[in-house]
C-alpha cells in the first residue's frame, strides 16, 4: 500500500548543510503525487533549500521550526502524541504508525539513525558517516507487502541512486516525533472541513480558534467533530472547583475544554473534577432555594 508518490531526491549538495533531512521531509511532501510525483526533484531540491534558509539551524531543526517549514509549504498536518522533540524514544510505536497509515496519512518521523535498517540493502543505508548518536528526520509512505514501511528518505541516495520509496525494517525503528500530513486527495482529511488561514482555525459552525488554543488543537490528535461552542473568552476564576487557579481564558468543544494561564500555558481542564463540583454548587444552591421558599410560605401563613 503506497500512499503517495515522491521524487527521488538527495539532500546532500556540495556546499549546503548536511542537516536538511526536515527541510526535505517537507518538501517531498509538498510535491507527492497520487499517482506520480508532481515537479521535478530540482524543484524539490530548491524548496529545500528555501525552507531550510527560512528555519534552519547549523545543527539540524527543532519541531517548531518543522512546523513552519510545513506552514510554508501549505501543508496541513497533526502531531502525534508530544509536540516536543527531546530525543527521547516515547509513547509512540510501530502500532500507532501503522494506524495512521492505514488511514491515509503519511508521516514525517523523526527516528535515530542507528534504528534504520534498508531490507533491500541488507543493512543501515547511512554508510558515509557514524550513524551513532544521531537522529534523522524521514516519511512513512506507506506499508510493505511483507509488513514494514515504505519510506521516502532523502540522506539514503547519496551514493547510487537508490529510487523511493524505500523498505524499512519496522520493527528496528524507534519514533521520536510522527507527523501526520494530509493529502489532497485523501478525503478522510485532518481537520479538512475546518479552515485554517495561518492565525485564524474556524470550524464548521463557524467558531474560531485563535492564538495558543489554534495550535494545541493543531498540533494534538484533535477529532474534527470535536468542533468549539464558543469562541475563547476570559473567565475568573477559570474553574468553580479549583479557585485557586485564578482568572484566564477558556473556550469549550462538544469534548472537552481548554485554558490557558500565564503560568501553565494552554492545558484541558479535568471536566469531570469542574462537573462534579458544579453539581455540588448546584445542590447547594437548590437547598437553599427551598428553605427561602419555605421561609417565604411560613411568612404568608403568619400574615394571614
Amino acid at each position: 500500500m503506497l500512499l503517495a508518490h515522491y521524487q527521488t531526491v538527495s539532500q546532500f549538495e556540495l556546499g549546503e548543510s548536511g542537516f536538511e533531512c526536515g527541510a526535505f521531509a517537507v518538501a517531498l511532501n509538498k510535491y507527492a503525487g497520487q499517482n506520480v510525483p508532481t515537479g521535478s526533484p530540482e524543484e524539490v531540491d530548491q524548496f529545500a533549500d528555501t525552507l531550510w534558509s527560512h528555519h534552519g539551524h547549523p545543527d539540524g531543526i527543532g519541531m517548531n521550526d518543522l512546523f513552519g517549514m510545513l506552514h510554508d509549504a501549505q501543508l496541513h498536518y497533526q502531531t502525534i502524541g508530544s509536540t516536543e522533540l527531546n530525543f527521547q524514544v516515547n509513547q509512540l510505536n510501530a502500532k500507532v504508525a501503522l494506524e495512521w497509515l492505514r488511514k491515509g496519512y503519511p508521516l514525517i518521523c523523526s527516528v535515530p539513525e542507528t534504528s534504520v535498517f534498508d531490507l533491500d540493502l541488507g543493512g543501515n543505508p547511512y554508510t558515509g558517516w557514524d550513524p551513532k548518536g544521531k537522529y534523522h528526520i524521514i516519511t512513512l509512505t506507506g506499508i510493505s507487502d511483507d509488513g514494514n514501511v515504505l519510506v521516502s528518505d532523502s540522506a539514503s541516495v547519496p551514493i547510487s541512486e537508490r529510487r523511493f520509496p524505500r523498505r524499512y525494517r519496522l520493527s528496528d525503528l524507534e519514533f521520536v516525533s510522527l507527523v501526520a500530513v494530509t493529502l489532497p486527495w485523501n478525503p478522510g482529511g485532518i481537520l479538512t472541513s475546518w479552515h485554517d488561514d495561518g492565525t485564524t482555525l474556524t470550524a464548521p459552525n463557524q467558531k474560531v480558534v485563535v492564538k495558543g488554543f489554534r495550535e494545541y488543537v493543531l498540533h494534538h490528535n484533535w477529532d474534527p467533530a470535536n468542533l468549539p461552542l464558543e469562541n475563547e473568552h476570559g473567565q475568573n476564576p477559570l474553574e468553580a472547583s479549583n479557585p485557586a487557579q485564578g482568572g484566564g481564558t477558556q473556550q469549550a468543544f462538544h469534548r472537552t475544554v481548554l485554558e490557558w494561564t500565564p503560568a501553565r500555558g494552554v492545558f484541558e481542564m479535568w471536566t469531570g473534577q469542574e462537573l462534579l463540583g458544579l453539581r455540588q454548587q448546584l445542590d447547594s444552591l437548590n437547598q437553599q432555594v427551598q428553605m427561602l421558599q419555605q421561609q417565604i410560605a411560613s411568612v404568608k401563613g403568619n400574615s394571614s
